[in-house]
C-alpha cells in the first residue's frame, strides 16, 4: 500500500507547487496540471473523492460492463490514494478537468499520444483508470439520454479494458498510458460501430460539401478564395484524388445546397446509430 508523506499545511490547502513536490511531478505535466488548480481545489470534498471509494468503482465498472479482472486492478490501484492527500487532489483536479473541459493532460498535447511508462511518475501507471471512471455514471445518463442501448455503452466503454490489456501485454503488468485518447470515449464523442469508431466533433476544415439537389451529386469545395453571393457559389472543386482544382466553378444555389461547412456539428441522430449497430456486423 502507497501512504503518502506528512503533509504540510501547504499541502491541506491544496497549493499546488508543494503538491507538485511531493507527488515528484516535473515540467511539462506541471505546466499542464496548474491549469484551472485553484478552481478545482475549492471543491475538493471533505474525506476524499467518491470515486477514488471501491463501492464506486465495482459499481461503475459492473454498469459498464468492464471484465472482472480489469475491475479487480482498478479497485486494488486504489490503495495508493489511501492516506495521499495529494493524490487525491490531483486525481480530483483531473477529474473536474475532464469533466468540464473534457481533457486529462499529463503531457503537452504536441507530445505522443502515448505516454511512456519511463516518463510517469511511481503511481502514474494506474491513476488515470480510476480518473475516467468518475466520469463513468454521466456517460452512462448521455448515452440513455441520447437513446443509446446499454450494450453501445459497455462497448465504447469496452475500450479502456482494451488498453489496460495492451499495457499489461507489452510491460508485464496494469497500467494505462492512453488515457486522453479515452476521454473521447468517456464524454460522448465515440461510439464504436461494428469493427469501427466514428468520432462525432465538429467540422473544422477550410472546405464545403455541396450536394445536388437533383440528382444528389455531392462536390468538395475549398474556401479560400470562394465567392458566396445570393445566387451562386463560386470555388475551386477538390478532385476525388484531394488535389484542389486550379479553375473556380460556379454552382447555382437554385441547384446546389450547403450540407457540410467549417463549424457544422454532426448530423447522424443517435437512432440511426443504433439502427447501423444491427446491420454492421462486428468483428
Amino acid at each position: 500500500m502507497t501512504h503518502g508523506p506528512d503533509k504540510s499545511d501547504a499541502e491541506s490547502r491544496g497549493d499546488f507547487d508543494a503538491i507538485a513536490r511531493s507527488l515528484g511531478l516535473i515540467s511539462p505535466a506541471t505546466e499542464w496540471f496548474a491549469l484551472g488548480w485553484e478552481q478545482s481545489q475549492a471543491s475538493f470534498p471533505r474525506g476524499g473523492p467518491e470515486f477514488l471509494r471501491p463501492a464506486f468503482v465495482a459499481d461503475t465498472c459492473a454498469a459498464l460492463g468492464l471484465d472482472d479482472e480489469i475491475a479487480a486492478a482498478i479497485a486494488e490501484s486504489l490503495a495508493m490514494f489511501d492516506g495521499n492527500e495529494p493524490l487525491q487532489r490531483l486525481a480530483w483536479h483531473c477529474s473536474q478537468s475532464l469533466l468540464a473541459e473534457g481533457r486529462v493532460e499529463f503531457r503537452p498535447p504536441e507530445t505522443s499520444w502515448e505516454t511512456e511508462p519511463a516518463n510517469l511518475p511511481p503511481w502514474g501507471e494506474m491513476f488515470f483508470p480510476a480518473v475516467l471512471l468518475s466520469a463513468g455514471p454521466r456517460m452512462i445518463e448521455l448515452h440513455r439520454d441520447r437513446g443509446i442501448p446499454a450494450e453501445i455503452t459497455q462497448a465504447t466503454a469496452g475500450d479502456l479494458e482494451l488498453w489496460m490489456c495492451y499495457y499489461r501485454a507489452h510491460h508485464g503488468r496494469w497500467g494505462l498510458a492512453h488515457a486522453e485518447w479515452l476521454t473521447n470515449h468517456f464524454l460522448g464523442r465515440i461510439y464504436p460501430l461494428g469493427r469501427l469508431q466514428f468520432r462525432f466533433e465538429r467540422f473544422d476544415r477550410a472546405f464545403r460539401a455541396l450536394r445536388h439537389r437533383g440528382d444528389r451529386r455531392v462536390v468538395v469545395v475549398a474556401e479560400d478564395d470562394m465567392q458566396d453571393n445570393s445566387d451562386t457559389i463560386r470555388a475551386s472543386p477538390v478532385s476525388p484524388t484531394g488535389e484542389i482544382l486550379p479553375e473556380p466553378v460556379g454552382f447555382p444555389r437554385d441547384q446546389w445546397q450547403t450540407v457540410l461547412q467549417r463549424g457544422d456539428a454532426p448530423r447522424i441522430c443517435c437512432s440511426q446509430l443504433v439502427k447501423a449497430t444491427r446491420v454492421v456486423p462486428a468483428a
